[in-house]
């Protein structure tokens, strides 16, 4: 195990000292910055940082990891926005770049051994240490993270870390994951509602350690708000949470999904822009946006029911986590191209019971990845893998991005119906288990 997660790091460094998308990395590097700390320059005088819109908990990440930075001298102006400048130098900005994608690379491994602990509990270790290794090298995975430089990921430990204390009862972790999800990203959404159910459901055993539950969500919170005083981020449990919707409001942000897929324009090669925003009313009635949360939630509500008709069994929770993933990047409004990440990642649990996931879960992660791909191109100094990534993401590739649409789409019938089936089999209800009576001496007569 210890292999597979040493030569995964590797491959994340090597492949985060390239470019990634700059726009998002140089968001981490103006907003970790100290108030007033910013000072723009001559030739850039008019350019501002974007507003902050994520929860609290990255956002305490990024100062501090700009407190560092500052305090041990490490290479990179930290001051200077990378957008800008890193064309003109950039061998002197790929340190900065590397850095800055060093918590998504640490938040991997921590799920890949999650994982491993899944397997054992299941009797499976051997299998635990292939599906870590699979998430450790999905393709997926690895380009949104230590290529693009995105957060998804780390979203995606906290949900895998929430299925692992479950399955182990294990309250107080589940109880910190639980909390953590949520106070790392918003699209923590999905999975909250199935992982609660499935405590609900088992709630004989979990009810003796609802304290404990309460203790480990209390803590995680408690740190996250000592953390933002700390770092002068309190602003972000409103900035993170309710000002979301005003930057792209529109039925789909680059996200090849349902809406991407009823909305694109047939006789031109479909740009982000030629989707309507999704405050447009139907019929003059109620909005595309209303509309995409209602779907959502009916779908949510059916997998939650089903579910329950499968009686909260491990393989039944997986399928309910990716199915509601999937629900989730496919009918909201607004989702962007990285929104599939965290279904892709949970997918990973099903390995676990049929080897065939494994292919599955490998070709949905090929087409997350290369969605991402149309909004950041793959330059790495290898020409064969950069032509094997980029031919997909050229315009004239675009009924490739239609397929890839219509897989995504796909999932969620395609795992509910197994969730459909899981609930058909008869089992027992989970219930706490009774003490064993004591041993009794034969009766003398």
């Amino acid at each position: 195990m210890l292999l597979v997660c040493t030569a995964g790091l590797g491959l994340r460094l090597w492949l985060g000292w390239w470019l990634g998308y700059l726009g998002d990395i140089q968001c981490w590097q103006l907003w970790g910055l100290d108030p007033g700390e910013y000072v723009p320059g001559s030739d850039d005088p008019s350019y501002l940082p974007l507003p902050k819109n994520y929860p609290p908990m990255y956002m305490c990440v990024v100062r501090i990891q700009r407190w560092v930075h500052r305090g041990l001298g490490l290479p990179g102006d930290y001051t200077r926005p990378l957008e800008l400048r890193f064309h003109d130098n950039p061998g002197a900005w790929r340190p900065l770049i590397l850095y800055l994608k060093l918590p998504c690379m640490i938040a991997d491994v921590a799920t890949a051994w999650f994982l491993l602990g899944i397997g054992r509990q299941l009797g499976q270790a051997w299998r635990g240490v292939a599906a870590a290794a699979f998430y450790l090298f999905s393709p997926a995975i690895l380009y949104d993270g230590a290529y693009y430089g995105q957060t998804d990921t780390i979203l995606v430990m906290f949900l895998v870390g929430a299925a692992w204390a479950w399955l182990g009862r294990k309250p107080v972790w589940w109880g910190a994951m639980m909390m953590g999800a949520p106070l790392m990203k918003v699209q923590a959404l999905f999975a909250l509602p199935v992982l609660g159910l499935a405590v609900l459901g088992r709630w004989g055993i979990w009810r003796p350690m609802f304290a404990r539950v309460a203790a480990g969500a209390a803590g995680m919170l408690a740190a996250v708000v000592a953390l933002s005083w700390w770092t002068g981020m309190l602003g972000q449990f409103y900035h993170g949470y309710f000002r979301l919707s005003l930057f792209y409001p529109l039925v789909t942000v680059r996200a090849f999904n349902f809406w991407w897929l009823l909305l694109r324009p047939w006789d031109k090669v479909p740009r982000m822009f030629d989707f309507p925003r999704d405050d447009v009313k139907l019929l003059g009635l109620v909005s595309l946006r209303w509309i995409g949360i209602i779907l959502f939630f009916s779908v949510l509500g059916l997998i939650l029911w089903r579910l329950h008709r499968a009686r909260y069994s491990p393989r039944a929770l997986a399928l309910a986590l990716a199915a509601a993933g999937w629900a989730f990047f496919n009918l909201p409004t607004q989702m962007h191209e990285r929104y599939s990440v965290p279904a892709v990642g949970l997918m990973t649990l099903l390995i676990f019971w049929e080897r065939r996931w494994f292919w599955i879960t490998l070709l949905v992660s090929c087409t997350a990845a290369l969605n991402i791909a149309e909004v950041c191109y793959l330059f790495v100094p290898y020409r064969w893998m950069r032509d094997a990534v980029n031919y997909f993401i050229v315009g004239e590739m675009h009924p490739a991005w239609t397929l890839f649409a219509v897989i995504h789409v796909l999932m969620i019938p395609f795992l509910i119906e197994r969730l459909w089936r899981e609930g058909g089999v008869t089992r027992p209800f989970p219930v706490a288990e009774a003490p064993a009576p004591a041993a009794q001496s034969p009766t003398r007569t």
